[in-house]
């Protein structure tokens, strides 16, 4: 569990370890916030990463869609913390699901970014960039976990620039 979110980018992904990633998704969803995880820790330095200031600069007082996995509650409280975000519209894939059910939550004004976490997908979610195009939204591939910081980094390296041509 410690290491699972840190698997590398772009490896092949045999049909038995995807169950296995969608389940102990789905596991860490239902488990209990931990005070680490929502930051009440006063022991701990509260060093904040250049790309999430960064992205708080570019994202604050927005929302964000995620699509895939399982709802984490304390990584979504985390994304809000951090990027100053209203919320995170977290949208739960299931096998079969439609791309047409993501829409409205992608159509909204109050979001500029969805975030795609492609490892407990479907791949045809790949779709939603239609959706993304027609209400000029930013589509973020997630290669893996919902930590701040990993997120942060692929915002600014898929749309970063383009992000800042188009600030609030």
């Amino acid at each position: 569990l410690p290491i699972i979110d840190q698997l590398p980018e772009g490896i092949e992904i045999s049909p038995r370890f995807r169950l296995f990633l969608r389940e102990t998704d789905r596991y860490l969803a239902s488990r209990p916030a931990s005070t680490e995880a929502r930051g009440d820790r006063p022991d701990l330095p509260r060093e904040i990463a250049p790309q999430v200031q960064a992205v708080k600069q570019l994202l604050e007082g927005t929302a964000l869609t995620l699509i895939g996995g399982e709802r984490r509650e304390d990584a979504s409280e985390a994304l809000v913390r951090v990027f100053g975000l209203l919320r995170v519209d977290w949208l739960t894939s299931r096998e079969h699901s439609s791309v047409t059910d993501f829409e409205s939550y992608i159509a909204r004004a109050d979001v500029r970014v969805v975030l795609l976490a492609i490892r407990w997908s479907s791949h045809s979610f790949g779709d939603v960039r239609q959706f993304c195009d027609r209400y000029e939204k930013f589509l973020v591939r997630l290669p893996a976990g919902y930590n701040p910081t990993q997120v942060a980094s692929q915002i600014l390296e898929q749309c970063g620039e383009r992000l800042g041509l188009m600030r609030r």
